[in-house]
């Protein structure tokens, strides 16, 4: 049921948190849907890009 709800979800994201030290390498920030808690990471702090 999660898989469908989050396929199917216009996703709506939010700040999770802001990433630092050697974990922000790769990303600055995690982004997490408040409809079905999907995540995606941002190389910016305040804004979601790809």
């Amino acid at each position: 049921m999660k898989l469908i709800k989050r396929l199917f979800c216009t996703h709506h994201y939010r700040l999770f948190r802001t990433i630092h030290g050697d974990e922000a390498n790769y990303a600055r920030s995690e982004w997490r849907c408040v409809k079905c808690d999907k995540h995606r990471y941002s190389k910016h702090l305040s804004k979601l890009s790809d």
